[in-house]
């Protein structure tokens, strides 16, 4: 054998087969990555079906940690500091000390979590519906948080504009507004006045669902709460008639 004059030749294909080395090796990394991820998000599902929030919450960090590229992560993560947000308000055995620093932390994870996911998949209309939702259920903790909630679900209309949810969703965020503002609207004509236009724009949320959709039952029911708030007990009642009309059950 006689290699003089294939050097070059060689050296070129070792170098090539180690490139190819390599690129096998991490597409085997990447993909085991994910299955592990999915592997600690399944072990989190189950942990948070049994009631165990705080592991299920930590098995699916741990999740975005294997794979940071996977958005239901942390859509979901961000609805689930949202449950734990909650839990810790009504969990009376708390100092209340402790139980302010673990909502601020909750609600600071919420708010990441839910714009990271929007961040690596803005294309995603789940993301945006959960980034929404996340700042509705924020409304009587966060100033500002029913503008942004608003903002959100704008966001997926442009994504899903005939999606009949999303409004739905925007006429429950002015409903939350309008019902912190119910005690100082019996006081303050420009709290009265905001808590009005915040029921009028969830009246007019509702109707476009049920514009798109006529058969809704969840739009027809929340608006009949809504007329019911306005003291339109006639339009209250036929609205809820069409929602037992349309769900007997």
């Amino acid at each position: 054998f006689h290699f003089k004059g294939s050097t070059k030749v060689a050296l070129v294909g070792s170098f090539g087969a180690i490139i190819l080395m390599i690129i096998v090796i991490g597409l085997l990394y990447m993909e085991g990555s994910k299955f592990i991820a999915e592997a600690k998000y399944k072990t989190a599902l189950d942990l948070i079906n049994k009631g165990e929030l705080d592991e299920g919450i930590d098995k699916v960090v741990r999740a975005t940690i294997a794979n940071p590229y996977e958005d239901k992560f942390y859509r979901n993560l961000a609805q689930l500091f949202v449950a734990q947000i909650n839990q810790n308000l009504n969990n009376q055995s708390l100092d209340p000390q402790d139980r302010t620093n673990k909502v601020q932390v909750g609600i600071s994870n919420a708010i990441n979590y839910g714009a990271m996911a929007t961040t690596l998949n803005s294309k995603n209309v789940a993301n945006w519906i959960v980034r929404g939702f996340v700042y509705r259920n924020l409304i009587a903790l966060v100033n500002g948080s029913g503008g942004w909630a608003v903002k959100s679900y704008e966001e997926a209309l442009k994504i899903e504009p005939a999606n009949p949810f999303i409004y739905l969703e925007i006429g429950r965020t002015y409903v939350n507004g309008a019902d912190l503002l119910q005690n100082q609207a019996q006081e303050d004509k420009q709290a009265k006045s905001q808590r009005d236009d915040s029921l009028n724009k969830a009246v007019d949320a509702y109707n476009k669902a049920i514009e798109l959709k006529s058969n809704y039952a969840p739009a027809h029911f929340e608006l009949a709460l809504v007329y019911e708030r306005q003291g339109k007990t006639k339009e209250a009642i036929t609205r809820m008639e069409n929602s037992l009309i349309l769900v007997p059950g």
